[in-house]
């Protein structure tokens, strides 16, 4: 549930020293966009629904990246590092 997407993202964050709430955000949005999404990718075939999952998996990685440099101390990290650890 979304409850545990949260829990994960703030513990991740913990771990990880990104600021807090940046990847329960990111991990809300997608559950989210997936919950919403279900019946349209239902019967859809295999390279469709990948290519939806790298759209997700940009899209997630931007999110990070922006509150990464909205909410840290430290700016903007390059775009690579934070696309990296999705």
């Amino acid at each position: 549930g979304y409850g545990a997407a949260f829990a994960i993202g703030v513990l991740e964050d913990l771990l990880v020293g990104t600021p807090l709430g940046s990847s329960a955000l990111a991990l809300l949005l997608c559950q989210w966009v997936v919950f919403n999404q279900q019946k349209f990718f239902n019967n859809r075939p295999f390279l469709e629904v990948w290519l939806a999952f790298a759209v997700v998996a940009v899209a997630t990685g931007f999110v990070r990246w922006l509150c990464a440099g909205l909410i840290g101390t430290g700016g903007f990290p390059p775009f690579g590092d934070t696309a990296g650890s999705i």
